[in-house]
């Protein structure tokens, strides 16, 4: 956190000793707060047993601002065990430094060590506080052919959308703030994914993810970089910011 910039790194793991209980998967999900407003958010938990099918795909992996890989769960999860969640991704810090301009953390989890060719995710982010953004690495560490599915959630009510010129838009049409995604490392075009997003129990609103999908071998990895725009901020010069670093 810094000024009117905050961003969750959920490092957790599935809880209850291992059972889950409440758990998502969500091992490595980022929430982002920009400028007054709320980007980046986790989908909530919206019902339990009321509507297995919802509380199934709310604390699924697609849900969150997380990487999935060949469309599996982190951790196992069972329609019909809404309160039992495995603990493979078992998430872990492995380099944390926080300074007066810049702050940077390492993580990763191995919830994907059960596929047919195993693979490590481990994430980075780092802050750099008087430039005013966020970029974040995700490798996947290991071999073989794989799907990567990079997502990031968007809170309910924001116009999201993707420019021509590949970043991503996403805008508070009431502050007139924006968060601008730069990705790199990626070729293919990232696409808007239809979603729920629930802040109470009982009730959702529609909202939409970011999905980059993309067919490559390990390993891989894959950069975003999130730059917070205040309404009153010139876009191109804080993109300039960024070339000159």
């Amino acid at each position: 956190r810094a000024d009117d910039l905050y961003l969750l790194f959920n490092t957790s793991g599935s809880g209850v000793n291992g059972r889950g209980s409440h758990g998502h998967n969500d091992a490595l999900s980022i929430e982002v707060s920009a400028c007054g407003s709320a980007f980046i958010v986790d989908p909530g938990a919206y019902v339990y047993t009321a509507d297995l099918k919802a509380r199934h795909l709310f604390r699924s992996v697609a849900y969150h601002s997380t990487v999935q890989v060949d469309g599996v769960e982190q951790n196992t999860t069972e329609e019909k065990a809404p309160f039992i969640i495995g603990n493979e991704a078992a998430p872990r810090v492995i380099g944390w430094k926080s300074g007066p301009e810049t702050d940077l953390v390492i993580a990763e989890h191995t919830g994907y060590q059960r596929l047919p060719h195993p693979l490590t995710n481990r994430r980075t982010v780092r802050f750099e506080k008087r430039q005013r953004f966020w970029k974040v690495e995700d490798e996947l560490l290991g071999e073989g052919e794989h799907e990567f599915c990079f997502r990031f959630h968007f809170a309910p009510g924001l116009q999201t959308e993707v420019r021509s010129d590949g970043m991503i838009e996403v805008c508070d049409k009431m502050s007139g703030a924006r968060l601008l995604i730069v990705a790199s490392g990626i070729s293919v075009q990232a696409a808007l994914e239809a979603r729920f997003s629930s802040r109470d129990y009982g009730a959702r609103a529609p909202s939409v993810s970011v999905c980059w999908a993309v067919q490559t071998a390990a390993p891989f990895s894959a950069q975003f970089t999130l730059v917070p725009i205040r309404a009153d901020e010139d876009e191109d010069v804080r993109l300039q910011l960024l070339k000159d670093i």
